[in-house]
């Protein structure tokens, strides 16, 4: 069967104001054509500790960092590691990376104030620097691809880059611009925009960005970047 690398996109913060905005991406290989499927036992079992958690006072209907408890997250994410490895939607073995790790993670941080001022200065309008902010957010999350020592695409028949809303899809055309031109280097990639109650990977790729940016603001997600950290293609 076809083995498709699966790039789930996801933000925290807002890209036009603000000291901090991160993008992450959850990787994982799935012989599963349907990108709705992909991490779905993951993400269930996360929203059912997050539940938990939670001590029955809520029931959640997808998985949002943003919406829960720093306490909460961090429980729920620091059992990521329990849960990926007993998914059937994504591959254990064979993977394209040198760990067993069937799940991996890219992220990019940015202070948006200073990001949006250097690129305005560059660009002349603010509204076209933001949109040049998250295109090169979602370039650098998706650099990976092009490092042969982080991601082997020889093993792989093609990819698709899912990612949260509409709001991404002036990035997502622009990236796949200049993807079609390294078609020699990349297996076929197609860009999909998804609800992230229709894409369980969107909901670990929220809950990754949510707890990194937050940690990266306060301080009290160690517990959930402890677990993310290993995950990550670049470690430093």
């Amino acid at each position: 069967m076809a083995r498709t690398l699966f790039v789930h996109v996801d933000e925290s913060g807002n890209p036009s104001k603000g000291s901090y905005y991160v993008v992450a991406a959850t990787w994982c290989l799935s012989e599963r054509d349907r990108a709705n499927e992909v991490l779905r036992h993951t993400a269930d079992e996360l929203k059912t500790i997050a539940e938990s958690a939670l001590h029955g006072s809520q029931t959640l209907s997808e998985l949002k960092g943003a919406a829960l408890p720093v306490a909460v997250v961090n429980t729920t994410v620091g059992c990521l590691n329990q849960v990926e490895y007993d998914d059937p939607t994504i591959e254990q073995t064979r993977l394209p990376w040198g760990i067993t790790y069937p799940i991996r993670l890219s992220v990019h941080a940015v202070n948006p104030d200073i990001g949006n001022d250097v690129l305005t200065d560059v660009i002349g309008n603010f509204d076209e620097s933001v949109q040049a902010l998250k295109t090169l957010a979602l370039c650098s999350v998706l650099n990976p691809i092009f490092q042969p020592t982080h991601v082997d695409l020889r093993t792989v028949d093609s990819m698709c880059v899912v990612l949260d809303s509409a709001v991404w899809q002036n990035p997502a055309e622009k990236v796949a611009t200049v993807l079609d031109r390294a078609a020699d280097e990349v297996p076929p990639i197609e860009f999909d925009t998804r609800d992230s109650k229709d894409a369980a990977g969107l909901q670990v790729a929220d809950v990754a960005a949510y707890s990194w940016a937050r940690h990266q603001r306060k301080g009290d997600c160690e517990t959930a970047v402890e677990t993310l950290h290993p995950l990550r293609f670049a470690k430093k």
